[in-house]
């Protein structure tokens, strides 16, 4: 991003084969030079098994035990060459690391299964789960090879090495039950409860019990009056509570080295990875009802459900405090999260004949509302510092009062009444202010799929849609702050900007849209960068085929079918980024953390598959 369309991106070389900057002081590398020269290597190796034993006795028990393990050693090496531009990286540098994972799950359920009498039956289970997860990364960094082009930490002289070690331990117990009873099949009664010990609290707080119930009756087999347009009709209610423990290692505050040169050999409070060693385990309560219905001989089908949940107690980790506390993060217990909406998902047999032709449709349709009911002592908001954006000019925040999906960000200060303050020169200051009507959730979601069959050839698709979200364009204002977006075209004319002076007079002050008004001002204004995310996406197509019944015999198979599948197609939006469908950060952020959030992201995959299915 950071070249003018102008250079030549790939003439990068002098005559003497080093790297060339297209102007002095340039501190980054061309990208073809670190595609030859800074390679990036990840390579991993998985187990993942799963054994299962089951037993039936007595009639009615079964006795069911799984044990499974997710390993995986991975390698990562990351190299800057020889001859980089970066900043104190002539001589190259080096990091990598080595990660052994080791997730070990254990299950035991002892399920009892019996029709007491014509009318009465009792479904009943017990169980226990145990957990344990090992994690052991080695980091090793080396700054400056002494041979050139030998990429290895043994060409690092040893004081410019650094080697760091963290162990990520963790076990949980669990034991569970439930019970559900039936009454002439149609009406029926369940509650369950599970008790858990987690390793990541407090000894005296690690146990923590979360109970539900529900019920269900299917009102058409209970008084028996279906018909030929409604032939199903059940309702159901349930409340449930779930407890969540902490995170690996919120327990403890970690002392750090080198803090300046006089101390680079002792360990000392760093007033950044701080712990809680009084935290408590978490709770959510939900509330759902719903109804299922069938229509038609079964040929449309409707399943409806409303819900509300409320998450108290949470476990905010990394909330900014104020420095007086001798610290400027804290790990924290409070705040409540509010979620209610609505799911619904219609099913159409719209075609039906099993020797010709058949078309299946449906529609999930899902909204959804998310507000921060509160949150702990005095703060008005809570953000994630790990979804920054180009320059630090926004993060998603959680906003009190407000959305889980918000925003806060640079924007320009305003006086009682809304106005934008502007300075002698003609420029607003910014500040870091929340954005109240900024929801990064969608307003509502629907995906359709279809399917389609003509004897052994079949055609199916989705689309997905959602509607209403707002998206953070961190990319766009990176291109601004580069002048490589169109929006800089008009670079060097005269604009004024809407605003008043601290005395409330108008401002008439015109500002030159320079490379000065763009890079300190404009592409850091997150005003600028909000736009309308809604979208509606070809998510995938498959078309396959089942071989006769006459090949399989041939060749000793019970099933065989080629199929072909193309992954995001099609996408239309308005959104003018890379992707409307992004979340830049992936899933190594919690909760809400960069949903939403285009910051230098790069678009969905589009795929192409060719597969062959066969059992025998």
């Amino acid at each position: 991003m950071a070249y003018p369309v102008n250079v030549n991106a790939k003439d990068y070389l002098n005559e003497d084969g080093l790297q060339e900057p297209f102007y002095l002081d340039q501190q980054f590398d061309n990208a073809y030079w670190s595609i030859a020269n800074s390679p990036n290597n990840n390579n991993v190796k998985r187990l993942i098994g799963v054994l299962n034993l089951s037993y039936n006795f007595l009639n009615d028990f079964n006795l069911t035990y799984k044990i499974g393990t997710d390993d995986y050693h991975e390698y990562d090496k990351k190299i800057i060459g020889t001859g980089s531009l970066v900043e104190n990286r002539a001589d190259g540098y080096i990091s990598q690391f080595e990660r052994d994972h080791n997730r070990l799950t254990s299950n035991l359920f002892l399920r009892y299964d019996k029709q007491i009498t014509d009318d009465f039956s009792v479904e009943a289970m017990v169980g226990n789960s145990v957990e344990e997860l090992d994690i052991r990364t080695t980091y090793t960094y080396g700054d400056g090879f002494q041979a050139p082009g030998i990429y290895s930490i043994a060409n690092v002289l040893i004081e410019n090495q650094s080697i760091n070690e963290i162990i990520n331990r963790k076990r949980i117990v669990g034991v569970f039950g439930d019970i559900k009873l039936g009454w002439k099949n149609a009406l029926f009664l369940t509650a369950t409860g599970r008790n858990d010990w987690t390793s990541t609290l407090p000894a005296d707080k690690r146990s923590f019990f979360y109970p539900s119930v529900g019920a269900s009756a299917i009102l058409t087999d209970l008084f028996d009056f279906s018909s030929d347009k409604l032939n199903y009709l059940k309702l159901r209610a349930t409340w449930a509570q779930v407890g969540k423990d902490a995170p690996i290692g919120a327990l403890e505050s970690s002392l750090g080295t080198n803090l300046n040169g006089a101390a680079s050999s002792g360990y000392a409070w760093n007033g950044v990875n701080v712990g809680n060693p009084n935290l408590e385990p978490e709770f959510t309560n939900s509330f759902e009802i719903g109804a299922d219905m069938r229509f038609l001989q079964n040929k449309i089908s409707l399943e409806v459900t409303y819900y509300n949940s409320k998450s108290d107690n949470q476990i905010l980790r990394d909330i900014r405090v104020p420095p007086t506390t001798g610290t400027f993060y804290a790990t924290l217990n409070g705040g409540s999260i509010e979620n209610r909406g609505v799911e619904a998902l219609l099913s159409a047999n719209i075609f039906n004949n099993p020797q010709g032709f058949s078309w299946d449709a449906t529609f999930n349709f899902g909204t959804n509302k998310s507000t921060v009911a509160t949150l702990p002592g005095f703060l008005s908001e809570v953000y994630l510092s790990d979804s920054w954006t180009f320059r630090n000019s926004a993060a998603g925040a959680a906003i009190l009062d407000g959305s889980l999906f918000g925003l806060r960000g640079k924007r320009p200060q305003r006086n009682e009444n809304g106005e934008v303050l502007v300075q002698s020169n003609g420029l607003p200051v910014l500040e870091d202010a929340i954005h109240d009507d900024v929801n990064r959730l969608p307003d509502w979601t629907l995906g359709i799929t279809n399917s389609f069959k003509y004897k052994n050839l079949s055609l199916s698709f989705l689309f997905d849609i959602a509607m209403g979200q707002d998206i953070y364009n961190a990319t766009s204002s990176a291109l601004a702050y580069y002048g490589q977006s169109p929006i800089t075209l008009n670079r060097g004319e005269t604009t004024i900007i809407p605003g008043v002076d601290v005395n409330g007079v108008a401002n008439q002050t015109p500002v030159v849209m320079n490379q000065s008004y763009y890079q300190n001002y404009y592409s850091l204004n997150s005003e600028n960068f909000i736009e309308d995310g809604s979208f509606a996406r070809l998510r995938y197509v498959t078309l396959s085929y089942k071989f006769p019944k006459t090949i399989l015999d041939k060749l000793s198979l019970s099933a065989l079918e080629l199929y072909a599948t193309g992954r995001n197609l099609l996408t239309i939006t308005d959104y003018s980024g890379v992707d409307p469908d992004v979340n830049t950060f992936g899933a190594g952020i919690s909760g809400a953390g960069s949903t939403y959030i285009d910051n230098l992201g790069t678009p969905n995959t589009q795929g192409f598959d060719l597969g062959l299915k066969f059992t025998f």
